[in-house]
């Protein structure tokens, strides 16, 4: 803000990993401006989630269609009034975007794209900067701007990198968009034909190959390029030329995809591979970017610096060497602001998380919670690797410890709406007269991001080292890190893991005066390669030899 001021920067651009961090943000321009700061904040909200229409179409993206929508028919003859109105806001959320554009009738999306060219600051995701599909083209289309990228919760950014820079063609998504259009555009579903016999020539390759069921290339798959490339020529000049033709949504999902694929294929060079996994009457074709370290730094390039921040970045060299920032980035640690008194970590090496184990934990699992969220009235959370485990503990501990409803149980769901999500949080009120557990996932929406300040959190459970699944996709990373002399296995799952247990445990300490437990249950937490990892404010953590010792170091504790 004090180089907004000097000139040495024209706008920052606040870049955040998931939709409950912008508050954070939000938050601190409202300070900010409560101590008689003036200037212009504007939060960019996804197209889908503000979309007027979004209950229209609970099941797909709202058409931006101003034959459907009465705020995209007429809207640039009333943009103009709309914005001269906001012009006198300071701080635009999405709640403002909203309440004038409803005022004015105006699609709320566009209209924040046009606030963010007169905004000092503009708060917004991760793509908006560094996704080529949907980056923002009236700042990073061409050139370089005096912008200076604040990236939050940056330890998000090597697997989202990876996301945005891959893409993926299947056989029967294929074959779908194919059926669909089959009798309405016979052109494009011919060529999606093509297309279709590309892939199928791919799979009788693979069939006949040592490994039938999943192979790795350090190419892209050629055979691909031409009928791809087809498709999407006869698509898009249909679009220019088909006089307002209503496109099936399959068809145009498959154009999208393809259009992807595309232009991943022409960026596509050493630090990609291709992944080729066939399954009956199915191949999935990915060109997967397992080194997001270029490609992000020519995004970061669009500005003038960048300053990437997070509690949990370690190790240092891991994300420095991924996210872009390069060999001349500086580098800050900064001790924890609380009293380490205030936390009490302790690690259970008792018990195994690891996959093969789990089926013989679950029962010591359910035990140790209830240690915990007994010892004290309040709320806790309890973090698991994934939802089938958490429904196999989460039974027994119903079944053992909350038949008389003294303890409440509550439980995070795949797929939850943000309302869903609103609900769950405001289950954590301060000062509870009874016990509540929640039970999550870690790397979840409720594993980073929220801030349950005070006697709404007591402290955490987490359940395993965090590991991300086993399968192709780590293992290519794996082998790839493997082959450059480096540590594959840390950097497919270890750090990604243990990054997640981190930000699992962070969320108990918020403030000076809080007070909490973080229970850390898995015997690899004690090995040297994770001691090696744990922060500052973790040491000395305790240890227990004997399930019964945990009572007494809990009570001690809130005693």
């Amino acid at each position: 803000v004090k180089a907004l001021k000097k000139g040495i920067s024209g706008k920052i651009f606040y870049l955040t990993a998931k939709t409950i961090a912008r508050t954070v943000a939000e938050e601190a321009v409202r300070v900010l401006h409560d101590r008689g700061l003036h200037l212009k904040s504007v939060t960019l909200t996804a197209k889908g989630k503000i979309c007027f229409l979004r209950d229209d179409f609970p099941d797909q993206s709202p058409p931006c269609d101003p034959d459907i929508c009465t705020f995209a028919r007429g809207h640039y003859s009333r943009v103009r009034g709309a914005l001269r109105d906001i012009f006198a806001e300071e701080l635009i959320t999405r709640e403002v975007v909203e309440r004038y554009a409803r005022e004015h009738r105006v699609c709320p999306f566009e209209f924040s794209l046009d606030i963010s060219l007169w905004a000092d600051i503009v708060i917004c995701d991760f793509n908006y900067l560094f996704d080529p599909r949907v980056r923002l083209q009236r700042f990073f289309q061409r050139g370089k701007g005096e912008y200076t990228f604040l990236v939050d919760e940056a330890h998000n950014l090597v697997e989202r990198g990876r996301e945005m820079f891959s893409a993926t063609v299947r056989k029967r998504t294929i074959m779908a968009a194919r059926r669909a259009v089959k009798e309405s555009d016979p052109a494009l579903a011919g060529l999606l034909s093509k297309i279709n016999a590309s892939l199928l020539a791919l799979r009788k390759e693979l069939q006949a190959s040592e490994s039938p069921r999943a192979v790795v290339s350090s190419s892209p798959p050629a055979v691909l390029e031409l009928p791809v490339l087809e498709f999407i020529k006869a698509f898009e000049w249909t679009m220019k030329w088909g006089r307002k033709r209503k496109f099936h949504p399959d068809l145009l999902d498959t154009y999208f995809s393809l259009l992807t694929f595309s232009k991943v294929m022409e960026t596509f060079d050493g630090r990609f591979v291709c992944l080729y996994e066939g399954s009956k009457g199915d191949l999935r074709v990915k060109l997967a970017c397992i080194d997001p370290s270029v490609l992000l730094g020519e995004s970061l390039a669009k500005g003038r610096s960048a300053v990437f921040f997070s509690a949990t970045l370690s190790p240092m060299s891991y994300y420095a060497s991924l996210t872009g920032a390069g060999p001349e980035a500086r580098s800050l640690i900064l001790p924890s602001p609380f009293p380490r008194e205030n936390l009490c970590l302790i690690v259970d090496p008792t018990v195994s998380t690891r996959y093969r184990d789990r089926s013989n934990t679950y029962d010591a699992v359910a035990r140790r919670i209830h240690f915990v969220v007994s010892a004290k009235p309040g709320n806790y959370l309890v973090y698991f690797p994934s939802y089938r485990y958490l429904e196999e503990v989460r039974a027994r501990y119903l079944a053992r410890f909350a038949e008389d409803g003294e303890i409440e149980v509550v439980r995070q769901s795949s797929g939850m709406s943000e309302e869903e999500r609103e609900t769950f949080l405001a289950r954590f009120e301060g000062k509870p007269a009874t016990s509540m557990a929640a039970f999550a996932v870690m790397g979840g929406v409720f594993a980073e991001g929220i801030d349950l300040r005070g006697e709404r959190l007591s402290g955490a459970v987490v359940v395993g080292v965090g590991l991300p699944q086993v399968g192709m996709d780590r293992d290519v990373i794996r082998g790839w890190f493997d082959e450059r002399g480096g540590t594959g296995f840390d950097f497919a799952y270890t750090y990604p893991g243990f990054n997640k247990v981190q930000q699992a445990a962070g969320r108990v300490i918020r403030t000076p005066e809080d007070r909490g437990v973080v229970l850390l249950i898995d015997d690899r937490f004690v090995t040297e390669k994770y001691r090696e990892l744990y922060p500052p404010e973790w040491l000395p953590p305790s240890t227990i030899r004997r399930e019964d010792e945990l009572p007494a170091l809990l009570s001690e504790f809130w005693r």
